[in-house]
Order: structure tokens, then sequence, then C-alpha cells
């Protein structure tokens, strides 16, 4: 028995120092030339690997090891001068516990057992009839043991089976010697999104930082990349719901031709053009490992401008035609021009406020969701209502003066119990064709259809508006 035990521990001994796969040509992930990351808003992602890989004169089978196991087989695109792809695989069935005993049923395996007199390994021989749930039954030359409680070493891989996700490449090429190859894919599993932190620190002034997160659920680590991230909604089916090979082609394309040299005069990342979208490249290599979130500073400003508004949307109309109290929502309008010191393309994200109290600390004020902002466009961000900020008001006269019109007549009374002046504004929705007859403060229509005015309440006072409106329905 100890000399069998010798022998079979020298045999896995020896398996583990070969190859499992001697025909195939192993292109490991640890040892490519340069990485890129072309990461999208929609859980999508483009990888492009360069690789020198000594290649034999004729064909040969190339093994790209620990590609993303969200890797769509379709897009891959493998590229290198003299080269010819004849057959792509992706090979998925991961080395596991379960995934080797499945795959060893009806083969002979090696059952090991403890002697408890002596406490050494006892090895034995036997055929593995089932992996029940991944209780194993095995046969042995005396019998079967339906629930074997030992241990089962295994001589060697299973072909079938790979300790990584790979993408196995059938290639033909002319002369013996290293070519320079390019693996490029398209990939789930890897999203990013935009935040920023707003510190308000005066009036109409506020301290801006963007972040971008990036998020890798993809099952692979990307290390030592250089990442570029993509702004905008792309299309990601095409007739057969797969991406067009020829707009793969040119993105990747765009990540060879990463520009490190991307640092804007403020001394963040700047924005780059692509048609319809804007890419932000990152200027240095980072790490995006598997189950990691991960955040990078985007750029910074001081003193960026904004406005902070109280604004009311009326609740009356002919069902419901008084209300008591309204508190004002807290909007922060912030405009993308390099008036205010932004001025660049901003990504959509959610943006946090914060206000310095008057003990010195930092106080989270609220928070609301920015789309993404090309130059020149604004945002309002609802962050909130407004505790001291609100309204009252009623419909007073309801004057029907023809068929299919009206005129109504309004009064609302605004409220402020804050320190300082306020500046609420009022929005009344309207159907139909309808006219401002009076009022008491110089209301007006807006793009979106609203009527609004304007009201400056006094710190600790009142104010009240009356209007007086003409409607006719279609």
């Amino acid at each position: 028995m100890q000399k069998f035990m010798m022998l079979a521990l020298a045999g896995i001994c020896g398996f583990q120092a070969a190859s499992a796969y001697a025909d195939e040509i192993r292109v490991p992930a640890e040892g490519r030339n340069a990485l890129f990351l072309n990461i999208y808003q929609q859980n999508l992602a483009l990888v492009k690997s360069n690789h020198q890989v000594k290649m034999p004169d004729g064909d040969a089978v190339l093994a790209f090891e620990g590609v993303s196991q969200q890797i769509q087989p379709q897009t891959t695109l493998i590229e290198g001068k003299g080269i010819t792809v004849l057959e792509k695989n992706y090979e998925y069935n991961l080395l596991s516990r379960e995934n080797l005993l499945n795959a060893y049923v009806g083969k002979e395996i090696i059952a090991v057992t403890i002697d408890h007199e002596t406490s050494k390994n006892m090895f034995d021989k036997a055929v593995l009839l089932n992996n029940d749930y991944g209780t194993p039954m095995l046969q042995f030359s005396y019998g079967i043991d339906p629930h074997f409680p030992g241990r089962i070493v295994f001589e060697k891989i299973p072909e079938n089976l790979r300790n990584k996700p790979t993408l196995v490449a059938k290639v033909s090429g002319k002369g013996k010697e290293a070519k320079d190859i390019s693996l490029s894919y398209l990939t789930g599993g890897l999203n990013w999104s935009g935040s920023y932190v707003a510190e308000i620190t005066g009036k109409e002034k506020m301290n801006l930082q963007s972040w971008v997160e990036i998020n890798n659920q993809s099952g692979t680590d990307y290390k030592d990349a250089k990442v570029s991230l993509v702004s905008g909604e792309v299309r990601n089916q095409a007739n057969n719901g797969v991406v067009p090979q020829a707009k793969m082609l040119m993105a990747a394309a765009r990540m060879a031709d990463y520009a490190a040299e991307t640092a804007s005069a403020e001394g963040g990342i700047a924005a780059e053009s692509l048609g319809e979208y804007y890419s932000y490249n990152l200027p240095q290599k980072i790490d995006v490992m598997n189950q990691q979130s991960k955040q990078v500073s985007l750029w910074s400003v001081n003193d960026a401008a904004y406005e902070k508004q109280y604004k009311i949307v009326s609740p009356l109309n002919n069902y419901s035609k008084m209300f008591e109290r309204e508190h004002a929502a807290v909007v922060y309008k912030i405009t993308n021009g390099k008036k205010e010191k932004l001025g660049r393309p901003m990504p959509a994200g959610i943006v946090r406020f914060y206000e310095k109290g008057a003990d010195g600390n930092l106080t989270f004020t609220g928070a609301a969701n920015m789309p993404q902002m090309a130059v020149g466009e604004s945002a309002e961000l609802n962050t909130g209502r407004s505790f001291d900020v609100y309204a009252g008001g009623k419909i007073t006269n309801i004057n029907k003066i023809a068929e299919k019109t009206t005129e109504t007549e309004y009064k609302i009374s605004f409220f402020n119990a804050g320190a300082e002046e306020a500046e609420v504004i009022w929005e009344q929705k309207v159907n139909g064709e309808t006219s401002i007859i009076s009022d008491s403060a110089d209301g007006k229509k807006t793009d979106a259809g609203l009527l609004q005015w304007r009201i400056k309440v006094p710190a600790g006072g009142k104010k009240n508006l009356e209007y007086k409106l003409r409607q006719t329905r279609d």
C-alpha cells in the first residue's frame, strides 16, 4: 500500500508540472503588452489586448486565457500581420469540484481514506458511478459505496475543463517567428456612472467635484489598463443581435490611439468629442478588479455659479379649488457655461449638496439626479422641500363667459419663516388656449406651456399674488 501511495502521488505531481493542452500555445493575460478598456454607461465595454506570440510556421491553436466571463463571442476580433483566423471557440466550462466530478462520471479515480490506527492516507482505485448533488457514488473492486466519506484524487484535468475563461482560436500563419497579435471583444458586466459633490460656499457660489464610478461584475480582472469612459448611449443591437464588426473595428482603433495627454487647464480630465458621444480618457493606467467599485476623480472647480430657487407648482384646478399649505421645492439651477466656471460636457449622475453650519461643520442638504449636460445647457435639481417657505391659496371666482370659455380668479398667499428674503417661483398648469387677464405681479408663459410668476417674500413675512385667467377649451 505504501508503494502504491508513492506512485499515485508521483503521478499526480508529474501531471501538475505538465501542461494539460500540449498542442496549444498559451496566451496568458499576465503576458499581454497592453490592455485597453472602452467602458459605456449601459453594462457594456470594449476590451482590447495586445500580445506578442511565438508562432510556428503553418497552423496553430492559440488559447487566450482570462477573457471576460461575459464576453460576447460573436464580437471577437483577432488581428495580426500574416495571420488568418480559421476558427474561434469560447470555452467557459470552468474547473471546479462539481465540474470535475461530473467530467469523471464513468471513469476511474483514486479514493483516499485515512487509516485511523496509523493516521496515514490509504489509496484505492474506484470508478465514479454518479455525482448526485455533490455526493459521489463509487464502485470499488469489493462493492459500491453510495456515500464515500473520504477524498477523491484525479489523475489529470479533462480537456474540456479550463481553470479560467479562454478563447481558443485556430489560426494559420507564415514564418516561424514572434508576431504581434491583438484580441478585441465586447463584454457585459462593466459599467460606469457619474457623481458630483457640491459644497455651497456662498449665496450663488459652490465648489463642485466630479467623480466617476467604475463597476466591474464581468468575472475578470483588468490590471494595468488604459481606460476610456464613453458618455452617451450606443445601440448594441444589429439585425442579428450583434454590434456590426465595422463599428467595433472603429472603436478598437480609437482605443489603440488612446491619448494619455488629456488633462485640462484646470487639472482635470478633458472630454473628447466622438460624434454624438464624449470620451473621458483617464491619464493613468488603473486596475479594474472583478467585484470592485472604483471611484476616480474627473475634475474639480471652485466658485462655480448656481441659482437657488424655491418652486411651487399650483395644485389648484376645477376639482381642487383650495389648498392650505404647500411647501416649496428647493431647486438648484446649474448652467453649464464658461461664465459659471463650468463649460464642459458633464456626464449624468447624482449631485449631493453640502453646506457648512454656524459651527463650521458640513451638513448634507439633499441630492438629485442630474441629466448629462452639453455645454450651454441647464439643469434644475430638486433636492427636497423647504421647511420655512410655503404657500396657501384658493380659486375665488369662476365665470363662464361663453360655451367653451371661462374666466377664473386666483388668490395665493406666500409665507417665509426664514431669516432671509426668498424668491418663490409659482407655476400654474393650464389646458387649451389660456391668457392672463390681470395679475398683481408680472406673469409669463414658459416654453413648457406653464404660467409662471416670481414672488419675492420678505424674511419672516408674507406676500400675496392675485391673478385672473381666461381659458378656452378645445
